[in-house]
């Protein structure tokens, strides 16, 4: 299946749970996933996913962590994206191209539909190439996250020292983490 949208440059400044911020390599994320996410499934290239801002980035990973169990503290680190090639999945006219609209995307208890959405970009569902995905916040309304291709993280991905802190449990954002169904297939 070939979908017409349309593949844009993205700038920005994203978030990302770190073991060391200030030694932050954007290419930490994993070579190959051993567990299944939204944008991944078991088995893919590595994906490293990052949050539109510290309270998004703080709710995506509370619910990660639920999955993985991670016991150790973890911080949270600022990274600059440039001149990524993404495919916006906040864009209405993308979103009517692959039948979906904003909620089904944050809401879905099913990863099978954010992966096959993954799929179909990542493996040549579009014309162009396609490095990045934004995507709506499952964990935190009106935030977005960016899934970037393992492949395009030393060309675009790059860590802004000095701009970090650790991911405690502010009483502030627990108001704020929305309900999140338990993925079917997430092992969770």
């Amino acid at each position: 299946m070939t979908v017409r949208v349309n593949v844009r440059l993205h700038t920005g400044v994203y978030w990302r749970w770190v073991q060391d911020a200030d030694t932050a390599d954007p290419g930490d994320c994993q070579p190959q996933h051993d567990h299944p996410g939204r944008y991944h499934r078991v088995g893919d290239p590595g994906r490293w996913y990052g949050g539109s801002c510290p309270l998004g980035t703080w709710c995506e990973w509370r619910r990660y962590n639920t999955y993985l169990r991670k016991a150790h503290p973890v911080r949270m680190g600022c990274f600059r994206i440039a001149d990524l090639r993404v495919i916006d999945l906040t864009e209405t006219d993308v979103l009517r191209a692959l039948g979906q609209d904003w909620e089904d995307l944050q809401k879905a208890a099913d990863y099978g539909v954010t992966q096959d959405i993954a799929d179909l970009f990542f493996r040549g569902g579009v014309t162009e190439q396609v490095d990045g995905l934004v995507a709506p916040s499952a964990r935190c309304d009106a935030h977005t996250m960016l899934v970037v291709q393992r492949a395009a993280l030393a060309r675009h991905v790059t860590p802004v020292h000095g701009r970090s802190w650790s991911l405690q449990s502010p009483p502030h954002y627990l108001s704020r983490l929305r309900a999140y169904p338990t993925p079917v297939g997430s092992g969770v």
